[in-house]
């Protein structure tokens, strides 16, 4: 059965005519999330260490401030879209995908994490993206598909590129200064991220006929810098990733709601066959929005730019995997 991804459920968005594939029109958002599910899988551990956050007291008493453990975990709690394909963020499909996301986000269906395992004196780091499953930020668990292998970054101290954005619709802006931190990653093209998404009943957004394959929106060669506040408690950033047009039509979608009643009602026929009712091919979803250069040229296929600047906030514990 599949799922609908963060990502898949604002891609899906894209179409002006979202239906459930018998004609009916999206159902509205749902509310706020009272219970979730996962399935169980063993979680990579890191063991806990202390490091002085930039400008923050160390064991010599230097500086002022906390320490930070390590490892810790932000969830993304702002996300806004600035391209999708060969459109850009004042594209109706950016809005739309930007729109939904952010209500998926604000009721705890769409739950991107980074999670910072560890990093050196030497300019490194050791990142991981994963997806988060819960109610709220301190009752979440790491849905298992998506727990990848950790990321080698680059890490600067007192090197601050992003902060926050006032306008709105924004979640970050450019920025200089030394008062915080920033991790830089790039990804190749081999490296899958994904990202899942469900409703409050179980319901996958995102879904893969394929039972061998993620309920969740494969994001390729991920580009991001991510910098934080001095006391590491929020960071800003910006990402770019890349999906194969090809995943996009394998994978099907629901908008903001699938149209069935629960994870168990699931459609008999058809390209999504297996997938809850009211997923569509993404690629459908997607109809007007073309492959773009940077993403097909770097994967050598054609493929489509995510763009997206986002803010997150520290969770009050790391999660572990669902189920365990």
């Amino acid at each position: 059965m599949g799922g609908r991804s963060i990502l898949t459920a604002g891609l899906a968005c894209v179409s002006l005519a979202c239906t459930n594939g018998e004609g009916n029109e999206p159902n509205v958002l749902p509310d706020p999330p009272s219970a979730t599910s996962s399935t169980s899988a063993g979680p990579t551990t890191v063991e806990p260490t202390t490091v002085a956050t930039t400008g923050v007291e160390t064991e010599a008493g230097s500086g002022s401030g906390d320490m930070v453990e390590l490892p810790a975990t932000y969830r993304f709690d702002c996300i806004d879209i600035q391209g999708v394909g060969d459109a850009d963020g004042t594209a109706f499909q950016a809005q739309v995908l930007e729109n939904t996301w952010g209500a998926d986000i604000a009721n705890f269906k769409l739950n991107i994490l980074l999670e910072v395992a560890s990093r050196d004196d030497a300019g490194g780091a050791v990142l991981g993206i994963r997806s988060g499953v819960g109610p709220e930020a301190a009752g979440m668990c790491t849905q298992p598909d998506t727990i990848s292998d950790l990321i080698d970054v680059d890490f600067a101290t007192d090197d601050v590129r992003w902060g926050p954005a006032d306008a709105v619709g924004e979640c970050s802006v450019p920025s200089t200064g030394s008062n915080g931190n920033t991790y830089t990653m790039d990804l190749g093209g081999e490296r899958v991220v994904y990202i899942y998404a469900e409703d409050d009943d179980t319901t996958t957004f995102n879904c893969t006929p394929d039972a061998a394959t993620p309920d969740a929106v494969p994001i390729r060669a991920v580009q991001a810098e991510v910098s934080t506040n001095p006391e590491e408690t929020r960071v800003w950033g910006t990402l770019n990733g890349c999906l194969l047009e090809s995943e996009a039509t394998q994978l099907c979608s629901c908008l903001g709601e699938c149209a069935g009643e629960g994870p168990d009602d699931l459609q008999t026929d058809g390209a999504c066959a297996g997938c809850p009712v009211g997923g569509n091919p993404l690629n459908v979803l997607l109809g007007g929005v073309n492959p773009s250069p940077n993403c097909s040229d770097a994967l050598g296929e054609p493929a489509l730019d995510l763009r997206i600047g986002f803010a997150a906030s520290r969770l009050p514990d790391v999660p572990t995997a669902c189920g365990v």
